[in-house]
């Protein structure tokens, strides 16, 4: 069994971290408007 070890995110990792999340909000919440999409995007910061 490989052993796997979780760090928490700092400042650096927020880019990549964001990334992910819009990719994964587009790609699962198409019931989405592009602008409600936007407003999340505010949100998340």
């Amino acid at each position: 069994m490989t052993q796997v070890t979780i760090n928490n995110a700092t400042r650096a990792d927020y880019p990549a971290l964001l990334e992910v999340w819009e990719a994964s909000v587009r790609a699962t919440h198409h019931f989405l408007a592009e602008g409600d999409l936007l407003l999340l995007a505010c949100e998340r910061i």
